[in-house]
């Protein structure tokens, strides 16, 4: 029986309806109900099935993952071929998602751009990278249309793979791309997005490739069609594994081969650099599945890889700059209301949120940690820790994490009491606001001063943020040998351990 609890939200958005907390800044669900399940726990199921069938990646498959192309029919057609790239993704860290596809409601050359704070599906909101968003609206061939995004299924079709498969705190870039952007115009394209590359960024590409009959227009064969779609498909993908793009464009040029997304795939093969290799992991047709090649199209799905990651600019670089000023003073204001009002239930948190400046920066999903220390002895003596938490893996908005992470600090940091009504005048805060957490591959990426470091070793773990080791006159070797005993391991347990590092914007206030 289908529950109306469950159903209310697809009537809702079929008919156009706004639910309760609707900002209008949502896209999406365009399909949810059709093209897949319009249930949160009946998509997880399918979602998490389908991952499930697909055997585990090979372990020749070396290097990080740096984008997929996938494609985006209903999930009952080509959602088993999706999962083969999607299964390659599970558990990962990203900070940033760019989803490319074609547009297939509106037409334009150069890319679409929305106008919108968040991507919807049954499973939740995720979150639009507005930073980066805004930076691609100055760059040419990029401008804002928010009407291509209305009925657009393909990049859509990619999100709850993405929910189910990566690990949460990510923030989406959708663009789509309009047909005939290809040469010098695709070339614009890409030279626009990379600057958004960097470590911890990923590019999904969403294409179905060709669609074969007459309902499509394209009957270039009539006999063995299967064995001459399946030819020409992966004639198309074998020059993508060789990062051919004018052979690409030729090729279909010359074969008229329907794939929807190929300007999306030009794009992302000027886009990514040469060290990114290319594999076709899955391939099908809704022909073999029906029976009916008179009506079929093929889905193919790639991975490519980089051994060190995409060597352009940082994942942040020029799209997100550091809290202003303002914004570090209203962070710092939230902390400290939020310390008085867990010990003096003044209200002040309540009085201090109502005039809050909350910026699109102060809300992006971000991790930070919040520390206290106060003086020793005389007033003005040097000072001590009185307590330190935060969060390293982000999932709430930055001004939220500070808040909650102040009252922890302050009363339920296990190595200190709780603070006093007595001690607040004497107390000085600082708060380190993270950038996304990376792993890397040994102690010679870290670099004193700049980063902060996690160790995981089985189920032990310790962190350092970036101003420890500098405070205490560490090198690196001294820094791993002082995580390894935080987290209750032998001096040398770090060795055989999983370092990752982040950055942190530091700032404080007596």
């Amino acid at each position: 029986m289908v529950e109306i609890g469950a159903l209310l939200p697809v009537l809702a958005a079929a008919l156009g309806f706004k639910g309760p907390g609707d900002s209008g800044r949502t896209l999406g669900p365009a399909v949810a109900g059709t093209w897949y399940p319009g249930s949160a726990e009946a998509l997880a199921r399918e979602v998490d099935a389908m991952l499930a069938r697909v055997p585990a990646p090979p372990r020749a498959d070396e290097g990080e993952v740096v984008a997929l192309i996938a494609p985006h029919a209903g999930f009952v057609y080509s959602g088993a071929t999706a999962a083969h790239g999607f299964r390659r993704l599970e558990g990962a860290r990203y900070e940033r998602v760019l989803l490319l596809g074609p547009s297939h409601y509106a037409w334009f050359r150069g890319a679409a751009l929305p106008d919108a704070d968040s991507l919807r599906t049954p499973l939740g909101d995720v979150p639009i990278d507005r930073e980066a968003v805004d930076a691609l609206k100055g760059r040419p061939g990029f401008k804002v249309a928010a009407g291509a995004f209305e009925r657009e299924h393909c990049l859509e079709a990619e999100v709850p793979f993405l929910q189910r498969a990566l690990a949460p705190g990510w923030r989406a870039v959708p663009v789509l791309v309009g047909s005939g952007t290809a040469g010098e115009e695709a070339q614009k394209v890409a030279d626009g997005l990379r600057p958004l590359l960097g470590a911890g960024v990923l590019v999904v590409v969403s294409s179905d490739f060709t669609h074969f009959g007459s309902g499509f227009g394209y009957v270039p064969f009539r006999d063995d069609v299967q064995e001459k779609l399946r030819e020409l498909d992966l004639g198309a993908a074998r020059l993508i594994e060789a990062r051919d793009v004018a052979g690409f464009e030729s090729y279909l040029d010359r074969t008229g081969a329907t794939i929807c997304g190929r300007d999306a795939i030009d794009v992302l093969l000027r886009l990514l650099p040469r060290n990114a290799t290319a594999s076709l992991v899955a391939y099908d047709t809704s022909g073999r599945m029906t029976g009916d090649f008179g009506h079929s199209v093929s889905y193919a799905t790639m991975v490519f890889r980089s051994a060190a990651g995409v060597p352009t600019t940082p994942a942040r670089g020029d799209v997100r700059p550091g809290l202003t000023e303002e914004e570090k003073r209203t962070l710092l204001g939230l902390a400290w209301a939020s310390v008085r009002d867990a010990i003096l239930k003044d209200g002040s948190l309540d009085r201090t949120l109502a005039g809050a400046d909350l910026t699109p920066a102060l809300k992006a999903i971000r991790g930070a940690f919040v520390t206290l220390k106060e003086p020793v002895g005389a007033p003005r003596g040097p000072l001590e820790l009185r307590g330190c938490i935060g969060t390293i893996v982000p999932h709430e908005p930055l001004y939220e994490s500070v808040i909650h992470n102040a009252v922890e600090t302050a009363l339920h940091d296990p190595r200190f009491p709780p603070v006093g009504r007595a001690e607040l005048e004497r107390l000085a805060l600082s708060i380190s606001a993270l950038t996304p957490i990376l792993p890397v591959e040994g102690p010679d990426a870290i670099v004193i001063g700049r980063d902060g470091v996690l160790l995981e070793k089985g189920p032990d773990k310790a962190v350092f943020l970036p101003q420890v080791a500098p405070e205490q006159g560490w090198g690196v070797r001294e820094l791993l040998e002082h995580l390894a005993l935080k987290a209750g391991l032998p001096r040398d347990g770090w060795k055989g351990g999983k370092l990752s590092v982040f950055q942190a914007e530091v700032f404080g206030k007596k």
